[in-house]
């Protein structure tokens, strides 16, 4: 009899582990999945909704460059206060993604983009905008959003 229970038990502790394994890699599956869901991708908008709110200031400038390479920078509050969007258009190869920024203004000095400007964006900066950006109903969660369901 204690063969018996050594051989159920031996089974049952396999049985656990596979299983174990097996919701590990589910739930590494949809957090990688999350992420390729949401990051952004050409034809996509990061909006900011214009807001007179008093939110705690990042301080946060990110240089991008102009079509014509000439530097310019995003400031965080100041997108947030003002509005604007970014339209991601197309993959840049070793630059990152060209966009559109439409808006009041990008910056309070003079490296102000302008109100209508075509930009170059390291990826890891598109990241920084979603997380401080606005979507539809102010909610930043959904801050990126598809056109045409691309998502």
């Amino acid at each position: 009899m204690r063969s018996t229970n050594r051989n159920t038990a031996t089974r049952l502790l396999f049985a656990t582990v596979v299983g174990a394994t097996v919701m590990g890699a589910g739930i590494a599956g949809n957090i990688v999945g999350d992420y390729v869901v949401r990051a952004p991708r050409i034809g996509h908008i990061i909006a900011f909704l214009p807001s007179k709110d008093s939110q705690p200031a990042s301080g946060a400038r990110l240089m991008v460059h102009r079509r014509d390479r000439s530097d310019c920078v995003l400031n965080l509050d100041v997108l947030r206060r003002s509005g604007g969007s970014l339209v991601v258009e197309s993959q840049v190869p070793g630059a990152g993604y060209s966009a559109h920024w439409a808006g009041a203004r990008t910056s309070d000095d003079a490296r102000d983009c302008g109100t209508d400007a075509d930009l170059v964006i390291r990826p890891q900066y598109l990241d920084v905008l979603d997380t401080f950006a606005d979507g539809p109903g102010g909610s930043p969660a959904a801050s990126v959003h598809g056109l045409g369901g691309l998502r």
